[in-house]
């Protein structure tokens, strides 16, 4: 187990620490530390039961609380201590040395169910599992019924109670042993190491908070059980009989109470630890509160248990997404973390609760980069999380008031009032006022006006009087000691109502840096009050001129002293953020002293808190006068100073940026670990550069961007990517993809058509480069070495070839799949069957509809989810987005449609008025009504606003599946199972049009851009484009195998994209019909698919959970591979096992060479599908069986036909040769089964008596018998000279597909759609073996040449092998993606070939089944075969007859523990030698602990080069296979030799 080593503990605090500790109890407890330092404790990684704890390791807490006893709350608790023990790598199975709960706290608390949650997993030591099971059986029995009295309810929870502990014995030990009478002092023997408490509340039954030690803890001498101790934590409500003499039998422990008359289970716990442990320092306190992360309450009467679980394992996705936000970078899951404890009763809940500063400092360890989130989400985790896990009574004792000033100045401030007024009118902060200030820009105002309370204020249009008043009072107040009340009623005159004109006038005039004489006052104020030429009044901006001519004059300093000022203030004014002097003095190449020496003389206009502080502009009326009013010497021309920024920021990054600028030891060391913090290593003028250069060259005129392009050009090539790894490093991988398609978009625009190649390669390269970093961004965690070992180096593309010639020892990508798997940009987890999803209309959000009742929105870039609205009763089938992307509108079962802020995630509208279930919803094009469709046969036309029905459009005989508007809203085309698309007028609600021609029900329909046309996908498997006036058809779409879902026009309306149950999407040209693209991936039917506004990606929806984003444009084919263009039936080896043949749907036969896999030659004469193949025993010869009633011999030599022999009636299912090759056996569709003899190409028998199809047919090895399977459930044995029937084998419950005899004749094995292989006795008809395990038809069945194993090939789309004598599965061979439809061994059993639906031959090592099998029980695995690797597919269950179970690690998830001394100081050089991998769903490949000791993320998939494929020797497909070259590649603490030094 990775160990996790401590920070640096404090122990500046330790004797206000050790005050905590010697306080009485029932007293208050002293005031805490300012801070305890944050920290996690080492625990032993070896095998030991009890992980001990170094005397001065920081603590790690674990406070339970309680919850409802109505609610299964603790169940999710269960699920969330679960998750901490698996981030850990703990093992949750009984195991002899498996680490349990108690072994990572140091002490836990718990409070009424948290209690029992607590005793279950650390003194009953149960499993996860068994502990959920546990819990749900206990609230069966003690809260479910419903009795009348206290009494019983009592009596109930009491017995319920008793039979939980009774009935637990730990492992080994003596079931004498009574856990209910056993005292708490007694029990804390059995949590080790680990402090267990069990707090009984006050409330209706216990009359103060008592505390229950599972140790001897301090004045502690009462005697109480662990029954009665959860017993009286338990029965605290009032709904049960009051807890007997808990006054007189238990020593109490007072607590102050920190809400309002009920304890915090979180302060009792920081209390006890104060009271037992003697050091200064807390790690973490992990506190899982009342129904965290949410309650789940129960409320169906019947299937309480199914219900339950189902309910658990909805706890573990929410579990799933906690640990999402708040990361895993210290291996502890933390819900609140504590900086200060403060136990006053007044204090107490704001200082034991999370506060925004600690949230944010979650939320920034997991991206840095927080700050640069959108607004809605900072407000939503600054404001409104941290304010919500305040107590109801302590939000109502709050009077806080938060002050918003110069709004105006906001770039969101219209964004900010809007989140403001919604969370007032969502009562989201309760007890909060605002206070906002801004200029009257109208576009706040007009928001300001709409606030449901408080008053609006407009400082114009308080009277003058009023307001110069007020001035005077403060110009008075600061200066009269100073200045004759003439003087200031004369300067209160020239602010003219303007109160910055006053503040700004009084710091110039007093200077806070030195002493100033009163004459020295008088003679400022007679400058700024003497009216220059020209001028009647002195005014803000002849203010701010007076200022600078008095810091800055020429006269003074000189022209190179004024130049050096004027430059350092324009800086200042504009740099894109506030900066630090030493970022200014780095951006002018100044002396930082000098700086801050020009700041300090500006003091009335800038403002600094000191040394390493960010400069301020004081307000933004002084950055308006510098911009745009400044006149004469202070004029400012701002293209060129942005020119002049430009070119510092582009100097500051060539001399700076480097690799590795961080000095990151290892690679697998996560940014949010990297010491020190990457900021400090980077610099902030290095910082600044790298995120604000373009911002600055954008602001420059277009000849001073074409004078500076050549040196963009030569820093994006040499430093390009180094400024990338400083942006991931930063956090700011947003902004750098931004950066990169402006400069993409920017040069597509300004390079002229016949300009220079090098151009256009920076334009190629920017393009290129954004993508590469959307896909980094894809990565969790985040670790910037994996931006060179990952991303740079399974790429795929051209343009970076400047970066990447850079660098060696990478992963190379020795070939990619050619299928539309390669299209895919990005996988999304939904968690539930996505049934419908929509992109936004700006191509920045995607939304989806799940059968979990839950509408989500996803970061269209990231994937990261940005919203859940929750809301619906049932499945969401349809969702779209308004054209303004404000608001999505939602269709579900519950009959309902609903509209929702996109934004703030609230509910607009509610629609109702369907009978049934809304199947299809949309907006129209203005965005202002919503059609909808719906099981009720109705087409509804809605008030997007009110929710009022404007028109019902009825005329369909069933459901409405799909509706959508025209691009001009004036009509609305549906689609029904009615088998019909109509096409109706929105303003009368007449049918226009009625579109026949479907064979089966419409599952969705849509417009063309230019409304000409109507597209149809529907269940008859074909896609249908109609012309919208005739209602012609104009085209048909055919190649899906299964019910076409759902069809889309692409914007530009020239292609369609389809969704369809054969779990395709395919593209397809819309004038042409044809296909143009076929986007593999998805692993079940796919219900949705949408393009994106530009038309460059697609959107699908899947019932596989996911949701997966595709390039649109096909990509580019490297080289044209050979391969069957259709599903491969049939598959044999050559008696030599040089070749292979195949027979495939496409009609061919194909020869292929078994090393290369490369193709040999193809043979074509067959009419129809080729069902068999086979080699003739000298390898001159083969056979094939065809749909076409044909048998046929080839020469293998020529590939010339030899014979075609006919007399089948019907589809020859099956062929074979006879051992001597003189003769071939055909099993065909006519029932029959027929010999030939080869010379002649006559028909030497025929074998009746089947009474249904045959489906395969072989000889004997002696040649004198045929075997024959059928349709008729049946396997009969045949005389092969006479044709008769000499034998029977009847068991299989259904048709056998597949027949062989064994090497001895002795037995024949036989494959069955029933799911079973079975081997019979051939002479006398009787089954001497059955194999079990397939999921699926068993479709191809072959015995090894030495008779000691079978292979089968299944619908499962596996290959097995089965142990003969023991009937065991030696092993499983997955990788194929359809049925396998043929399988065999080769003639020295070493090797197996397959053919499959897929397309696909491949060839096996078979020599060695526990290798493979080794292979299967990982989840997955990357085996060496050569210098290059190819990766399997995730498998998740292990193989139950490996011959060692110790050996097959299983692998769900793997924490990056890289703060461990032996991952920082290990390097693993990967070479061709066998070392085991395994690659989880989410794209890592890492090392197997069976190698390494440990798991160390190696390479980080992209989904294009997902899924991967088996260790197969050799892989035949048109599509090719995804194989990834590791040998040589260095990782670890080395892993920086892969940069190629310049020397």
């Amino acid at each position: 187990m990775p160990a996790i080593t401590p920070s640096p503990v404090s122990t500046q605090n330790s004797q206000d620490f050790n005050s905590i500790l010697d306080h009485t109890p029932g007293t208050s407890p002293p005031p805490a530390p300012s801070t305890w330092a944050l920290a996690a404790r080492p625990l032993n990684s070896g095998g030991s039961s009890s992980p001990s704890r170094s005397e001065n390791a920081p603590l790690v807490l674990l406070s339970l609380d309680g919850s409802s006893w109505e609610t299964l709350s603790p169940v999710s608790q269960i699920v969330i201590l679960g998750d901490i023990l698996s981030s850990h790598e703990f093992d949750n199975n009984l195991e002899e040395n498996s680490v349990k709960l108690n072994h990572v706290f140091d002490l836990i608390v718990g409070t009424g169910t948290g209690a029992l949650v607590g005793c279950m997993l650390v003194v009953l030591k149960m499993t996860i599992d068994e502990a959920i099971d546990a819990y749900i059986q206990f609230y069966e029995a003690a809260f479910k019924p419903k009795p009348k009295t206290k009494e019983q309810r009592f009596n109930d929870l009491r017995q319920a109670l008793q039979n939980l502990l009774d009935n637990r014995v730990g492992e080994g030990e003596s079931t004498e042993k009574n856990l209910s009478a056993m005292k708490m002092r007694d029990v804390g023997k059995e949590c080790g190491k680990c402090k267990f408490a069990i707090t009984a509340i006050h409330a209706n039954n216990v009359t103060s908070a008592v505390l229950f030690r599972a140790y001897r803890g301090r004045n502690y001498s009462a005697e109480c059980s662990l029954l009665e101790a959860l017993l009286a934590t338990l029965a605290d409500a009032e709904s049960f009989l009051a807890v007997p003499h808990i006054q007189s039998k238990f020593v109490e422990q007072q607590y102050i109470s920190a809400s309002l008359g009920r304890c915090n289970p979180t302060q009792d716990t920081l209390i006890e630890a104060g009271s037992i442990f003697k050091q200064d320092s807390i790690a973490s306190i992990v506190s899982i509160g009342a129904g965290c992360p949410k309650p789940i309450a129960v409320n169906e009467p019947e299937g309480f248990i199914e219900a339950a679980l189902a309910r658990s394992r909805d706890c573990q996705s929410i579990s799933d997404d906690m640990e999402r936000r708040f990361s895993r970078h210290n291996n502890l899951y933390v819900r609140f973390e504590v900086d200060t404890l403060d136990f006053t009763a007044d204090q107490a809940a704001s200082k034991i609760i999370a506060h925004s500063r600690t949230y944010l400092s979650r939320d920034e360890i997991r991206n840095p980069g927080c700050a640069s989130a959108r607004i809605s989400d900072q407000f939503r985790d600054v404001m409104c999380t941290p304010w919500g896990l305040f107590s109801q009574e302590a939000q109502d004792r709050q009077s806080s008031v938060v002050v918003i000033d110069a709004l105006d100045e906001c770039d969101d401030g219209e964004e900010v009032l809007r989140l403001i007024l919604e969370a007032i009118d969502g009562n989201k902060l309760p007890g909060i006022r605002f206070l906002v200030t801004s200029r009257p820009v109208d576009v706040l105002v007009k928001k300001a006006l709409k606030m449901s309370r408080g008053p609006q204020i407009a400082l114009h249009e308080v009277k003058k009087e009023e307001v110069y008043e007020d001035i005077r009072l403060f110009l008075e107040e600061q200066l009269h000691e100073k200045v004759e009340p003439a003087t200031i009623h004369q300067l209160t005159a020239q602010a003219d109502g303007l109160f910055i004109f006053a503040s700004t006038l009084v710091k110039h005039v007093i200077s806070n840096s030195k002493f100033i004489t009163h004459s020295e006052i008088q003679e400022k104020l007679r400058q700024i009050l003497l009216p220059r030429e020209g001028e009647k009044e002195v005014g803000l901006d002849v203010l701010y001129d007076h200022i600078l001519r008095n810091s800055l004059s020429p006269e003074e300093f000189g022209n190179d002293g004024f130049t050096l000022r004027l430059s350092v203030l324009q800086t200042v004014v504009c740099t894109e953020q506030a900066t630090t002097a030493d970022v200014i003095a780095d951006l002018l190449n100044y002396d930082v002293k000098e700086v801050i020496g020009i700041v300090n003389t500006l003091h009335s206009v800038l403002f600094t808190r000191g040394p390493g502080e960010p400069i301020y502009v004081i307000h933004a009326s002084f950055h308006d006068f510098i911009a745009s009013r400044a006149q004469g010497l202070f004029k400012c021309d701002l293209p060129s100073v942005h020119l002049r920024l430009s070119k510092a920021c582009l100097r500051g990054m060539e001399e700076k940026l480097k690799f590795n600028i961080c000095n990151i030891k290892s690679s697998f060391t996560i940014n949010s670990n990297i010491l020190p913090p990457p900021l400090k290593s980077i610099g902030e003028p290095l910082a600044y550069a790298c995120q604000h250069w373009w911002a600055h060259v954008k602001r420059c005129t277009q000849e001073g961007q074409e004078g500076i392009r050549q040196r963009i050009d030569e820093m994006m090539k040499k430093k390009g990517l180094f400024w990338i790894d400083v942006m991931t490093l930063l956090g700011d991988e947003r902004r750098c993809q931004n950066i990169l398609i402006q400069i993409s978009e920017t040069l597509s625009m300004a390079i002229e058509p016949r300009a220079e190649q090098a151009d256009w390669k920076l334009q190629s390269l920017a393009r290129e480069a954004a993508d590469m970093v959307s896909t980094f961004r894809k990565i969790t965690p985040k670790m910037t070495s994996h931006l060179y070992l990952s991303v740079l180096s399974l790429w795929d593309g051209k343009n970076l070839e400047p970066w990447s010639s850079q660098f060696w020892k990478l992963p190379q990508v020795l070939s990619r799949k050619v299928d539309g798997s390669r299209n895919m940009k990005l996988i999304v987890n939904v968690g539930s069957s996505v049934n419908s999803v929509a992109f936004s209309p700006d191509g920045k959000r995607v939304v989806s509809g799940s059968l979990d009742r839950s509408v989500k929105i996803w970061d269209a870039d990231s994937g990261e989810l940005v919203a859940k609205l929750d809301g619906h009763g049932a499945l969401v089938s349809s969702v779209a987005f308004s054209p303004d992307c404000r608001h999505v509108v939602s269709g579900s079962r519950d009959k309902s449609s609903r509209i929702w802020d996109a934004e703030s995630s609230q509910q607009v509208a509610k629609i109702d008025g369907h009978g049934s279930w809304v199947l299809s919803v949309a907006f129209s094009p203005d965005g202002k009504h919503v059609v909808s469709g719906s099981r009720d046969n109705s087409v509804c036309i809605w008030n997007a606003k009110s929710g009022k029905r404007v028109a019902k459009l009825d005329g369909h005989e069933n459901s409405v599946n799909s509706v959508a508007f025209s691009l001009d809203g004036k009509i609305v085309v549906s689609g029904s199972p009615d088998k019909s698309v109509r096409i109706w007028d929105t303003e009368s609600g007449e049918q226009v049009a009625k579109l026949d021609g479907h064979r089966d029900s419409v599952n969705s329909v849509a417009f063309s851009p230019d409304r000409k046309c109507v597209l149809s996908g529907s269940s008859d498997n074909s896609v249908r484009i109609w012309d919208a006036e005739s209602g012609n058809q104009i085209t048909q779409l055919d190649g899906h195998r299964n019910s076409v879902n759902t069809v889309v026009f692409s914007p530009d309306g020239k292609c369609v994209v389809s969704a369809s149950s054969d779990n395709s999407v395919r593209l397809w040209d819309a004038e042409s019909g044809k296909q143009v693209a076929k986007l593999d991936g998805h692993g079940a039917l796919v219900w949705s698919v949408a393009f994106s506004p530009d038309g460059k990606c697609v959107i699908s929806g899947s019932d596989d959970n996911s949701l997966r984003i595709w390039n649109a444009e096909p990509a580019e084919q490297v080289a044209k591979l050979d391969g069957h263009r259709d599903l491969v039936w049939s598959v044999a080896f050559s008696l030599d096992g040089t070749r292979v043949v195949s027979g495939s749907r496409d009609k061919s036969v194909r020869i292929w060479d078994a090393e290369s896999g490369k193709q040999v030659s193809k043979l074509n004469g067959h009419g129809s599908w080729v069902w068999s193949v086979v080699f003739s025993p000298n390898g001159q010869h083969i056979v094939s069986g065809s749909k076409d009633n044909s048998v046929r011999i080839w020469d293998v030599e020529s590939g010339e036909q030899v014979a075609k022999l006919d007399g089948h009636r019907d589809s020859v299912n099956s062929v074979a040769f006879s051992p001597d090759g003189k003769r071939v056996v055909s099993g065909s569709n006519d029932t029959s089964a027929r010999i030939w003899d080869v010379d002649s190409g006559k028909q030497a028998a025929k074998l009746y008596g089947h009474g249904s199809w045959v489906l395969s047919a072989a000889f004997s090895p002696d040649g004198n018998r045929v075997v024959s399977g059928s349709r008729d459930n049946s396997a009969r044995i045949w005389d092969a000279k006479s044709g008769k029937q000499v034998g029977m084998l009847d068991g299989h419950g259904f048709w056998i597909w597949s027949v062989a005899f064994s090497p001895d004749g002795k037995c024949v094995v036989s494959g069955s759609p029933d799911r079973s292989v079975r081997i019979w006795d051939a002479t006398s008809g009787e089954q001497v073996g059955k194999f079990d395990g397939h999921g699926s038809w068993v479709l191809s069945v072959a015995f090894s040449p030495d008779g000691e194993h079978v292979v089968s090939g299944s619908d499962d789309a596996s290959v097995r092998i089965w142990d003969v004598e023991s009937g065991k599965q030696v092993a499983k061979l997955n990788g194929h993606g359809d049925s396998v439809n043929s399988v065999t061994f080769s003639l020295d059993g070493q090797r197996i070939v397959s053919g499959s639906s897929d397309k696909s031959v491949r060839i096996w090592a078979a020599e060695s089944g526990e290798q493979l099998c080794d292979l299967k029980n990982a989840v997955s695995s990357v085996s060496f075969h050569s210098p290059s690797i190819t990766v399997s597919p995730h498998i998740r269950h292990p193989c139950d007859s490996h011959p060692n179970p110790q050996q097959t690690p299983i692998v769900e998830r793997f924490p990056m523990v890289t703060q461990t001394t032996t991952m920082d100081h290990f390097t693993l050089y990967l070479s061709p030698t066998g070392t085991s991998f395994y690659t989880r769903e989410d794209g890592w490949v890492v090392t197997s602990k069976k190698h390494t000791g440990v798991e160390h993320p190696l390479v980080w998939l992209p989904p294009s080069l997902r899924p991967y494929d088996p260790p197969v020797l050799t892989a035949i497909s048109a599509t090719g296979f995804n194989r990834i070259d590791m040998s040589g590649c260095t990782f670890g603490d080395e892993w920086s030799k892969i940069f190629l030094k310049k020397t």
